[in-house]
């Protein structure tokens, strides 16, 4: 392990209803709907990516990031279970966009009509917290999964911490909750 950060937080999460899009937020792994719960991320660094595993009240899910040596500089694939995407990483004035562009199924291709249109955005605002929105919808425009929120960086963390500070709103951190681990 080269680097391990953990951001806290609050967020929320939105699902989609049809039986296709809860087929797919499961095949994700994404966390049922909440109007507002704790948030932890811990993203750590090796030599064959970053492993991400968010935390949204009990519900766990992962995925990992990583580069291909013939994709260009802003190309990342992001693997969730037996899902992968490839993603066009967009930076611009306001933040960073996550258009997926591609995807595959237990490593086969999936065909254009069912990759999954994504709407994402992450910011840093002015006091440094870390805003995100995550849409992922089916190519019809129905909603597969949502989920939104703020963090804030506790630092580099290192695995076996015993706690670090939730942020309950934009400013103010409160109670503690156990460390992540991946």
């Amino acid at each position: 392990v080269f680097d391990r950060r953990v951001f806290v937080g609050h967020g929320r999460v939105e699902r989609g209803r049809g039986l296709l899009a809860r087929l797919c937020a499961a095949l994700a792994g994404f966390p049922p709907a909440a109007e507002r719960l704790p948030v932890t991320v811990e993203k750590v660094q090796a030599r064959d990516g970053e492993r991400w595993t968010r935390r949204f009240g009990r519900h766990v899910f992962r995925s990992r990031l990583s580069r291909r040596p013939r994709d260009p500089g802003a190309v990342v694939w992001e693997r969730f279970g037996v899902l992968s995407f490839e993603i066009a990483l967009r930076p611009d004035e306001h933040g960073l966009e996550f258009p997926v562009r591609r995807g595959r199924l237990l490593g086969i291709p999936l065909p254009s009509f069912a990759v999954p249109v994504s709407r994402t955005r992450e910011s840093v605002d002015s006091s440094g917290a870390v805003r995100f929105d995550v849409e992922i919808s089916l190519r019809t425009g129905s909603l597969i999964a949502r989920y939104a929120g703020v963090l804030e960086s506790v630092g580099p963390g290192r695995p076996g911490e015993p706690s670090c500070d939730r942020v309950d709103d934009d400013q103010h951190a409160t109670e503690p909750v156990p460390a992540t681990s991946a």
